[in-house]
């Protein structure tokens, strides 16, 4: 299964970098007009500048140039920066692992948390609690949580502050609004995935042996019960990424995701192909980490 997913990374990479290469050209506007506008270049360097980035070339001539200098390690020069895209992506990517780690924590943390005490106290009040819980926080969008947040804990309570990365606490609003719309679906994933084992044959033979419960559930259930939840979680890593662009930009953090979301804007190819190029393999890296981890938690599935 491993080796299945890393095969299908240079795929990812490409079906990604292609639809982005296409969608970004297929947006009106001329990327050099709006750099002429915007940093007061001289009319006559227009053509020399299409000349310098390959913008003058066939679309076809640009796509294959592109891959011929990705292969060679190569992720072009910004247009609107004039720097090398991949130092750029190197200054922002940390501040952006930071915010998707912490998100990914409280979400898997406590989302597989609430979700199994759901499942094994099924019908009580925490049940119906955490379930409620779990469909307000997937109902409501990053940017309306964001925005809440920020009036809620940075306005009225002047508890967090609303923007920037200087300390720990700037990075705590953000991380909670990122792994919110998260925390719903893996908490209800985590619910039906231990209520599933716990009516099988084998934990009611644990029970009738008079294990403790804590015993049944932690050396019978959470392991027979893990493998769909891991391979979901590695799934919202994509989520997170795709997130953090937006919660980066109200909460006016730097990173990879506002990074992109400025790249759109400026028209700038060659850094949102980066960026595109940058977040496929760190999905795709995350997916192959989390079917090895099914794979050494669920024997069944290495042979797979």
């Amino acid at each position: 299964m491993l080796v299945r997913r890393l095969l299908s990374l240079p795929i990812t990479v490409f079906l990604s970098v292609s639809v982005v290469f296409v969608l970004l050209r297929a947006i009106p506007g001329d990327p050099v007009l709006a750099l002429v506008a915007a940093s007061g270049m001289p009319a006559r360097e227009v053509e020399r500048f299409r000349d310098r980035y390959g913008l003058d070339r066939p679309l076809p001539v640009q796509y294959l140039r592109y891959w011929s200098a990705l292969f060679s390690g190569d992720l072009g020069v910004s247009l609107a920066y004039g720097r090398p895209v991949g130092r750029l992506i190197a200054e922002q990517l940390p501040a952006t692992a930071r915010l998707t780690l912490a998100a990914f924590a409280v979400c898997a943390g406590v989302g597989l948390a609430l979700g199994v005490a759901s499942a094994w106290w099924r019908g009580s009040w925490l049940d119906l609690f955490v379930q409620v819980l779990a469909g307000v926080s997937a109902s409501i969008p990053p940017f309306w949580a964001a925005l809440l947040g920020i009036y809620l804990f940075s306005v009225r309570l002047q508890w967090l502050p609303a923007s920037g990365d200087g300390s720990l606490r700037h990075l705590v609003l953000p991380a909670l609004v990122l792994a919110g719309a998260s925390f719903g679906p893996t908490a209800r994933l985590a619910r039906s995935s231990v209520l599933e084992v716990v009516g099988q044959d084998f934990v009611r033979g644990a029970r009738a042996k008079g294990l403790p419960g804590r015993v049944v559930l932690c050396r019978h259930v959470l392991p027979a019960a893990a493998s769909p939840v891991i391979a979901f979680l590695g799934l919202q890593v994509g989520f997170l990424l795709s997130g953090a662009a937006i919660t980066e930009t109200v909460f006016a953090r730097p990173g990879l995701g506002r990074l992109l979301v400025e790249a759109v804007l400026a028209k700038d190819y060659p850094l949102a192909q980066g960026c595109v190029v940058v977040a496929a393999v760190l999905y795709s890296l995350a997916n192959s980490l989390s079917d090895a981890v099914c794979a050494l938690v669920d024997p069944r599935l290495r042979d797979l």
